[in-house]
């Protein structure tokens, strides 16, 4: 397993149908996860791994009622991010609790979208695009960029 990113991100979901729902896992006695397939993708397979109470908690909801009407406004809060490539080829995404407000990164996940970017301070910093030939579908990491006065400048490498 590759570390491809690892921080704390602002999550944008976009579009309908974005999230399968794998369902409710627990990796040890105490740590309940959802696990979630992020659609428009066949090979590599995306995998999520939520570990946020709230989330874990909207889909124990979701699950019980199949009223999904709050499910994206709890999904999309900031989260520790890590981005994994497995040995298989499909990528993993864990998402676990942060204190911190995601301004720095942001984990965008539009599938099915035209023509929509929801973000404007960003540069990419990771693009693996998605396979649905018909609708733009792809997961993107983007980097806040620096502000200098009225101005934005792109990060220097």
């Amino acid at each position: 397993m590759k570390s491809l990113f690892s921080g704390d991100a602002a999550v944008y979901l976009q579009g309908d149908n974005a999230l399968t729902i794998s369902g409710l896992f627990n990796k040890y006695q105490d740590d309940e996860y959802a696990g979630f397939l992020l659609g428009g993708f066949k090979d590599p397979l995306v995998s999520i791994s939520d570990h946020r109470k709230a989330s874990v908690e909207a889909l124990h909801y979701v699950m019980e009622t199949e009223d999904v009407t709050q499910f994206s406004d709890v999904f999309c809060t900031p989260a520790h991010v890590e981005l994994y490539l497995e040995e298989d080829g499909n990528l993993s995404i864990e998402l676990s609790e942060t204190n911190d407000d995601g301004s720095k990164f942001a984990l965008w996940m539009p599938i099915g979208m035209e023509n929509s970017l929801p973000v404007y301070d960003y540069v990419f910093d990771h693009i693996i695009p998605g396979e649905d030939d018909e609708h733009f579908s792809g997961l993107f990491i983007f980097r806040r960029q620096k502000k200098h006065g009225n101005k934005i400048r792109p990060r220097r490498k």
